[in-house]
């Protein structure tokens, strides 16, 4: 049940850092005409759904306890 927990969290954190870069980028390429790469797109959704997981306080929370490690071997390619 937990483990259900912790993959949907982590699954839903990264949607909706992706919708928002996805969103972001867009925009930047309407309005600015500047576009940014694909990895460095990939890197910034990485960077920001490890700073998101980290400010949850996942350490002192023992349902989120794991959500670093899940997140790494999610993205471990």
């Amino acid at each position: 049940m937990i483990l259900k927990f912790k993959s949907n969290l982590v699954l839903r954190l990264v949607l909706q850092v992706t919708i928002y870069y996805i969103w972001r980028e867009r925009n930047d390429r309407k309005h600015n005409n500047s576009s940014r790469p694909v990895d460095h797109v990939a890197k910034l959704v990485d960077k920001m759904a490890r700073n998101r997981i980290y400010s949850t306080g996942y350490t002192l929370k023992p349902r989120l306890q794991d959500l670093m490690r899940r997140w790494f071997e999610a993205n471990s390619f």
